[in-house]
């Protein structure tokens, strides 16, 4: 069922980062408004108009955090690291490309900095091993469901 884009691979890309609205990783309308910028067919405009809005959003979150408004930075760093990685996604041909090093590392950086501002344990397995330990329940809290996705 088309989204958006007449391009199958590109609607099937955006509805992936869409369905992700309910883990707070994404926002439909943000979603959206990234993909009007796009020119269809074109992975350029794509990795631009991606990478761009989650610059923002990092710069954003980062902002957020200073101030020490944790739910929003937590928010705006979690789209960032999606949107970061929806840049490269056309670029992972070439893994020596500026593009796909660029936005890797940067999703890769907006996630680890929400790590700590997440309502439960989560952190970086130790050198060696590539990915993340995420424990149930919350910091010092009992374990509850999934929490809305707010900006406050």
């Amino acid at each position: 069922m088309k989204l958006y884009f007449d391009d199958e691979d590109f609607d099937g890309q955006l509805q992936r980062s869409i369905g992700k609205a309910d883990s707070c990783m994404a926002n439909v309308g943000e979603c959206l408004a990234i993909a009007e910028r796009i020119t269809p067919g074109d992975r350029d405009s794509w990795y631009r108009a991606w990478s761009g809005f989650a610059t923002h959003l990092a710069e954003q979150g980062q902002a957020a955090l200073t101030a020490g408004h944790r739910v929003s930075a937590r928010g705006l760093l979690l789209r960032a690291s999606e949107y970061f990685r929806q840049a490269f996604f056309y670029h992972r041909d070439n893994l020596d490309g500026a593009e796909l090093q660029t936005a890797y590392a940067s999703s890769v950086q907006a996630f680890r900095d929400a790590l700590p501002l997440l309502d439960h344990h989560a952190e970086v397995l130790p050198d060696g091993l590539s990915g993340y330990l995420f424990t149930p329940g919350s910091r010092g809290r009992p374990a509850a469901g999934p929490a809305a996705c707010r900006r406050v």
